[in-house]
């Protein structure tokens, strides 16, 4: 299938990533198992009426994604596709704590209508007018990865096609304590920058917006390009799913100039990741991103977010480095991650 090729950018993370220009040059460091994002002044995209009635991750997104339309220099789309993890978890909470209080009468519906996981797409849809196609996937750890997936073989099926794709995932106070009961925060409190040395169990929790302008005809703002995307439950062996996916696009290991690897500072999840550094790419460039960003169900936007930026750039922030392999090129970046050895995904960005 032909590339897809991302035109603009917008990103809200735990970094301040909304700022123009924005390359990790400085990076904040945190010390709770539960960071929340930098909010830039979202006055500059939505109306203040709006605004006050918008939930953390409608705002987020909202922003994210008219900041790339705002930079690929589009007012219209032809499709919105959206993933999220876990949705708009505050509403969730403010709807299900309202149903106990109240006995499940006289029920405010505002947070039940924000808490749906399609919210972020629609609000965006709604505020440019847009009737087109509208999909959100929800799909754990890989919802990002699904929705670029079908950005990707949307704009494939047509010629001439803009389509924003995107991914958002929030904290809330009640979710994390209940993922707190079942080991997946940390129990100590570690540096975020320290957080890939971790012999532990747990990881530290973020949350953030990241969204895409993509399209079939590159433009002056282009980044990069999708060449490929594929995810996999349980494969039998990430190797093999790995040289299989690179066997399918024609590429082969020394083709691969950097590799993204998710590690999180959870010890159950960093076998997965020693078996791929230390085999098919011990001689490739490896780069983290889960102790700049965090660990979330977004987290591979965040990653795609970074690859594009270092293939425009071409360079890479010193703090994402894992290993002393240097590219004397940049044309192909590799994402890999997966979560607790379920879903496997791949996602390679070209020059």
């Amino acid at each position: 299938m032909k590339p897809v090729y991302i035109n603009g950018l917008g990103n809200i993370s735990i970094q301040p990533t909304y700022e123009e220009d924005y390359f990790l040059e400085s990076v904040r460091d945190y010390d709770t198992n539960v960071v929340y994002a930098l909010e830039p002044d979202y006055k500059q995209f939505i109306p203040p009426m709006q605004l006050r009635r918008m939930g953390k991750s409608i705002k987020m997104s909202s922003y994210a994604a008219q900041k790339a339309m705002e930079e690929a220099g589009v007012s219209s789309l032809d499709a919105i596709i959206t993933g999220t993890g876990l949705g708009c978890q505050k509403d969730s909470e403010k709807f299900l704590e309202a149903m106990l209080e109240d006995e499940s009468s006289a029920l405010n519906p505002t947070p039940f209508i924000q808490s749906t996981h399609n919210m972020a797409a629609a609000a965006v849809a709604l505020s440019i007018g847009c009737k087109n196609y509208n999909m959100t996937y929800v799909d754990g750890s890989t919802s990002f990865d699904s929705a670029l997936f079908d950005a990707w073989l949307y704009i494939n099926e047509r010629k001439n096609q803009t389509v924003l794709v995107g991914s958002v995932d929030e904290n809330s106070e009640k979710f994390n304590s209940f993922f707190d009961r079942i080991n997946l925060l940390k129990k100590e409190s570690p540096s975020l920058h320290n957080l890939l040395k971790s012999e532990t169990e747990g990881t530290v929790f973020s949350e953030g917006a990241s969204f895409f302008v993509v399209s079939d005809v590159p433009a002056q703002t282009t980044y990069a390009k999708v060449i490929a995307v594929e995810k996999q439950f349980k494969p039998e062996s990430p190797e093999k799913f790995i040289q299989s996916f690179l066997n399918k696009n024609q590429l082969s290991v020394s083709d691969i100039d950097a590799v993204f690897l998710g590690y999180n500072g959870n010890i159950k999840d960093k076998a997965n990741y020693e078996v791929i550094a230390n085999n098919i790419f011990k001689e490739t460039q490896q780069l983290s991103y889960k102790n700049v960003f965090g660990e979330n169900d977004s987290s591979s936007a965040h990653a795609t977010w970074l690859a594009a930026k270092i293939l425009k750039k071409q360079q890479i922030p010193e703090n994402l480095k894992l290993n002393n392999k240097n590219s004397s090129k940049l044309e192909n970046v590799l994402i890999y991650h997966q979560l607790e050895g379920k879903n496997h995904s791949l996602i390679v960005l070209s020059r």
